[in-house]
Parts: C-alpha cells; structure tokens; sequence
C-alpha cells in the first residue's frame, strides 16, 4: 500500500492582510483557517504524517491548536509534526520535506481551506499512475503579456489554467527538485516548477473553483461568506 505524507505550508506572517497574527490562524466562524484546512488531510486515511511548518515564533501556538482541535481523544493514528519555516515558503516546505519518509508527499497552503476529500483522493489516484500531480482550473479573465507598461502578447485563455494546491508528488522526485534547485538557486513560488525542470511531466487534474488562497482582506471575507453560507 502507498504511503502519504502531508507538508503544510504555514509560515507566512499575514502582512498583506494587515493582520496582528498570522493569516493561518486567523478565526473564522470559531475555527482558526489552518484547523479548516487540516481537518481534511486528518480524515484522510492513506495519509501517515502531517508535517506543519510554520513561523517560528508561532510554533508552540500551533501545537496547542492540535491538541484542542484534532488530537483530543485520538489513539494516535497519524503522527503530526510542528516545525519552523524558513526565509521563504520555498525554505519552508525544504525543510518539511527533511522529515518525509513516505512514497508520496503532498504539499499545501495552509491559508486554502475549501478543499475536499474528492480533491485530495482523485490526486491520490493519479498518483499511482504519475510522479507529480496538480489541480488546475481554467482562467476565467483575459490575459495579456505586458513589458515596458505595453501588451506585449495576448494569451489565449483556452491554454492558460490557474495552479492550486495541494500538489502531490513521489517524495524521491520532490527531493531531487529541491536539491537541483538549490544548487542552481532557483527560487519559484510553485513546487510543480521546479520538477518540471527535472524534465519530469506534470500530470493535472480538475481543482476547486472555490479553493481559493487567503492572501489579501478580500479574500478573507469571501472566505467569512463562504462559511457562513456552508459552502
């Protein structure tokens, strides 16, 4: 049986939403975002450990949040980690990646909380199948190409998908990414990138419209919207 392992990416501090805590632990509706977000990975049977890097000074916060939301009571079936992050998410998630010995790992944004049990087992599927494995939705804006202040290219949107995470991979194959890119010193804000430079070929797979990042104040309250309506 194929072992999972799930990498939380926790550690940005919120400064683009103005918030005085980080946008994880942000309550809405009673529940901090990361616990929403978690909730789904925790149900999911085939996945053995959820490591959560997040800042440093919010460590021993998000330890206690397990213990009051989701290990009270368990027999300890899934082993949960709390780590620091680094500079940038990219440090970050290297540094969950130390801790993964499982095949498959997945790797997610803390701040998405609308994904599903459908989402996460359909990349589980596929994985069986494919080293890496992302969810993709189709753009629904024109997109032009702009240098210098001027459109530069129009960019057909038949071809243009917007990337979501979480993004799962065979852990040997995200490890050698991350070691390529940090003797190149590539940095870049999607992990499905820097496989794709391992000439590796990305299999996608339909997302979720609503699983949205929480990066700025309209995100959060769209997402305050989408919870009260139980979406």
């Amino acid at each position: 049986m194929n072992t999972y392992s799930v990498i939380m990416a926790a550690a940005g501090e919120g400064k683009r939403i103005n918030s005085p805590i980080p946008k994880p632990y942000i309550l809405i509706k009673r529940y901090p975002i990361i616990i929403r977000t978690l909730k789904h990975f925790d149900r999911t049977k085939e996945i053995e450990r959820i490591i959560i890097v997040t800042h440093k000074d919010w460590v021993n916060y998000c330890i206690n949040l397990l213990k009051k939301y989701l290990l009270k009571g368990k027999s300890g079936d899934k082993k949960y980690y709390v780590i620091k992050g680094g500079k940038e998410r990219q440090d970050s998630v290297n540094e969950g990646l130390k801790l993964v010995n499982t095949e498959f790992v997945f790797v997610h944004d803390a701040v998405r909380p609308f994904i599903d049990s459908p989402l996460i087992l359909n990349l589980i599927k596929s994985s069986k199948k494919y080293d890496a494995v992302i969810p993709v939705v189709p753009s629904i804006n024109t997109l032009k190409e702009i240098k210098f202040g001027f459109v530069y290219k129009h960019l057909s949107r038949d071809s243009i998908y917007e990337v979501q995470t979480p993004q799962l991979f065979r852990t040997g194959v995200l490890k050698s990414a991350y070691k390529k890119a940090y003797l190149d010193k590539f940095y870049a804000t999607d992990d499905s990138a820097l496989v794709e430079r391992l000439g590796i070929k990305v299999k996608t797979i339909e997302g979720i419209k609503n699983n949205i990042k929480i990066t700025n104040p309209q995100d959060l309250l769209y997402a305050k919207t989408m919870i009260n309506n139980n979406l």
